[in-house]
């Protein structure tokens, strides 16, 4: 019923420095649930890494995407011999082109040329006809894979997300519980003094020995103790649901949301397990892996086949030094052919084929799996939701008992016929049941929220935008 935050000091004063290097966005002096969600979802640490990994992978993808590419240089070199000494110099530029397709081309240009280097002008145009062609090229490879990882970035995202908005609600709710059952404490704090005080009385007057008056202080004392710990417990539970916000620890905000008593739509077994198939990003993610692997295999197959490819060039040169001139083109040749390169050493090709195909059939079973794993994790999340169902109806029928019980066992210590036993074991059963009321409540409504994660709906929708 109760949750006891376990932190060290080293780790307190860790997680306080972090928070003051980070600069975080101190708590308002009152925090919704919603306002707790938006906060973390500016802040917390974990979210801002994933936002950074999606960040690389949409560069990486528009890095991949470029087709050209140019660049611009010079040379200067001394040719020195018995026979000579001369000085080479020659200014040249590229452009190079490569295709989703697998074609290829490359400019070569060189407008000044002295010594024994010659301005020009150079062309290369290479078209696979059989292998390496469109998806299965290098190129188209590149780029599918690129934005392949950008989805996956997106997916590593949202799940990262779901983790937070979920960690910001279960640490306000557990806080809220907290808070509330330090209410629950004060109450039994408060009658536990009243009894005591009644008890002296009664001694006073000769209705009671002095065992019971003890018996009252002790039950004082034990409620005072109980009264710290859960007033300890509930700051805990608040410096856990900063930390979850990604803000500094020792802040004391007041919690404006109570536990829901209203709780969201609870969908058929049968439904949560066909949206959970249809929403969870990690069998989109499998999806996406299995289609990635699926493509490396068509590669790896494809390296059996013979490659052959158009190829052409066509280049000049000046025969005088200086800039490029229109005699330059006089003495200009071109080349047309194919080119055919056959694999006969398969060894390797084949081995890295069995491998891919092992990583394939890998994959489809851990896709396989993890429809299970999702399976099962709604089951669990239902039966949570029915247990805790059944927890509250229960506390909420033994409430009302619990409550008469207090006044019948006054009753009959007024009219002497009970001591103040009667009484104390009264208030602990009170005491009991309102404790577990609360707790009841809280781990209900979770279990609703924990149904939606499973269900893969998303979260951050409890924020505003």
């Amino acid at each position: 019923m109760r949750r006891l935050l376990n932190m060290s000091p080293a780790i307190i004063l860790m997680a306080a420095l972090c928070a003051t290097a980070g600069a975080q966005t101190p708590a308002p002096p009152k925090l919704s649930v919603t306002a707790a969600i938006n906060m973390a979802l500016v802040q917390n640490v974990d979210l801002k890494s994933s936002a950074d990994s999606q960040a690389t992978a949409a560069s990486r993808l528009k890095i991949a995407e470029l087709n050209t590419s140019y660049s611009v240089g010079s040379l200067v070199n001394l040719d020195h011999s018995p026979a000579r000494n001369l000085t080479n110099s020659s200014v040249f530029s590229s452009l190079t082109y490569t295709g989703s397709s697998g074609a290829t081309a490359r400019a070569d240009v060189t407008p000044v040329g002295n010594g024994d280097e010659r301005g020009g002008v150079g062309l290369t145009l290479r078209q696979p006809l059989i292998a390496k062609k469109g998806a299965l090229s290098d190129k188209g490879d590149q780029i599918l894979s690129a934005r392949s990882a950008v989805r996956t970035s997106d997916y590593g995202l949202f799940q990262t997300r779901q983790s937070t908005v979920i960690g910001v609600i279960d640490a306000y709710y557990n806080a809220v519980l907290e808070r509330e059952q330090v209410k629950v404490e004060e109450s039994a704090m408060n009658l536990a003094v009243e009894v005591a005080e009644a008890t002296r009385k009664r001694e006073a007057a000769g209705l009671v020995t002095g065992m019971e008056v003890s018996r009252a202080d002790i039950n004082v004392a034990r409620t005072k103790n109980t009264l710290n710990l859960q007033q300890s417990t509930a700051q805990g539970a608040l410096d856990s649901l900063m930390i979850s916000i990604g803000s500094g620890i020792g802040q004391k905000p007041e919690l404006v949301d109570m536990i829901p008593e209203t709780l969201p739509e609870v969908p058929t077994l049968e439904k949560a397990q066909e949206l959970a198939a249809a929403n969870r990003t990690e069998i989109r993610a499998f999806d996406d892996r299995i289609a990635e692997q699926e493509r490396d295999l068509l590669i790896r197959n494809d390296e059996f086949r013979p490659a052959l490819d158009a190829v052409a060039h066509y280049n000049t040169s000046n025969s005088d030094t200086g800039f490029i001139s229109g005699s330059m083109f006089d003495q200009a040749r071109s080349i047309v052919g194919v080119e055919l390169t056959l694999p006969l050493d398969q060894r390797v090709i084949r081995q890295n084929r069995d491998t891919s195909a092992r990583s394939l059939q890998l994959l489809k079973e851990q896709r396989t799996f993890r429809l299970e794993e999702i399976a099962e994790q709604i089951r669990n999340a239902y039966r949570g939701y029915a247990a805790a169902k059944i927890s509250l109806d229960i506390y909420s029928q033994n409430l009302a008992v619990a409550e008469k019980g207090i006044y019948l066992a006054q009753r009959l210590v007024d009219e002497g016929e009970g001591s103040n036993r009667d009484i104390l074991d009264a208030q602990q059963a009170l005491t009991d049941v309102q404790g577990g009321m609360l707790s009841a409540r809280a781990k209900l409504y979770l279990a609703c929220i924990r149904l939606k994660l499973a269900m893969g709906d998303d979260l951050t929708k409890m924020g505003t935008k």
